[in-house]
């Protein structure tokens, strides 16, 4: 069974991200140019994309109506936390979150605005 995590913006907040469809395909592709971005035909599919950081690849899906980020577990952990900072600075740095994964659906809170090794130590809690 893979640990697949998901993270959206906290409850009690607008339960919604800024950041346009259009805008966020830019902005991986300012960050990774090489990455691969398949935006959702309809309004119910999730935007994918795959980027490469410290030469492993990543895969994300985000669901715009849902508001959720979702990714696998995936090694090495500091670069997936690198890039799940990332996002969560470009989608919204003033949001906090909520996560959860597959193995524990009990919703964890984030605040806004934290960096790689809280994340990192939040990703740590199941290892």
């Amino acid at each position: 069974m893979s640990l697949d995590f998901f993270v959206m913006p906290a409850p009690g907040q607008s339960r919604r991200w800024g950041l346009e469809l259009d805008e966020l395909d830019a902005a991986i592709l300012r960050r990774w140019p090489d990455a691969d971005v398949v935006q959702p035909r309809l309004p119910e599919q999730y935007f994918d994309f795959t980027v490469a950081e410290d030469g492993e690849s990543f895969d994300f899906s985000f669901d715009p109506g849902g508001q959720c980020l979702v990714f696998a577990y995936q090694e090495p952990l500091p670069a997936l936390a690198r890039v799940v900072q990332w996002f969560l600075d470009t989608a919204g740095p003033d949001v906090p979150v909520t996560w959860y994964s597959n193995i524990d659906a009990t919703e964890r809170p984030l605040p806004a605005g934290v960096g790689v090794d809280r994340i990192l130590d939040e990703l740590m809690v199941y290892f």
